[in-house]
């Protein structure tokens, strides 16, 4: 069999760890650009919609403190405009129903505040379920991001790992091919 053939010669071995050192360091890096668009995705969630909401329920609060409606209805659609912005994006399945969790939940905000003199104690329980919800989805998107990120850095070490030892040996075979001739 010719193929058989290629890899019992030292051309064949020195062709066949350069292939297999290459596609490590390919495999590696593909691995590693996917993480880091993962990471990069949960990290913007963050920070254009999980803080700023978090920002803006507790802003709520203090507006509802001070009974400045007003205000309060114009945090409520800005919050709104924040989860939408997060909603309009790519996100996975558990963060689209985070979100369509905190759009429902300001949903019934808005209509809670409706009125000319709205309760305050349900209000502010709404406000604090948005914070906590907030406060929740930072965190795991904190943690997730973490996890990430270290399962990247493994993979580049246990890759890296195999692409160190496939190079030596690559070493070692070119440096025999390359060997001048003693005997002729």
């Amino acid at each position: 069999m010719p193929g058989l053939r290629l890899t019992r010669t030292l051309r064949g071995k020195v062709l066949g760890a350069v292939a297999l050192s290459a596609l490590c360091q390919l495999a590696a890096l593909a691995f590693d650009v996917q993480q880091l668009g993962r990471i990069g995705r949960s990290v913007a969630t963050i920070n254009e919609t999980w803080l700023p909401l978090a920002r803006l329920a507790a802003r709520m609060e203090g507006t509802l403190e001070r009974g400045d409606l007003a205000r309060f209805n114009t945090l409520i659609d800005e919050a709104r405009a924040a989860v939408e912005g997060g909603m309009a994006k790519p996100v996975a399945n558990d963060e689209a129903a985070h979100l369509a969790s905190a759009q429902k939940q300001l949903d019934e905000l808005s209509q809670l505040s409706e009125g000319a003199a709205p309760a305050t104690a349900p209000i502010r329980d709404k406000v604090l379920q948005i914070a906590a919800l907030s406060e929740a989805r930072v965190a795991g998107l904190s943690a997730r991001t973490e996890r990430a990120q270290q399962q990247a850095f493994r993979f580049s070490l246990v890759l890296a790992g195999l692409s160190i030892p496939l190079g030596a040996a690559l070493l070692w075979l070119a440096g025999t091919a390359l060997r001048p001739i003693r005997e002729l």
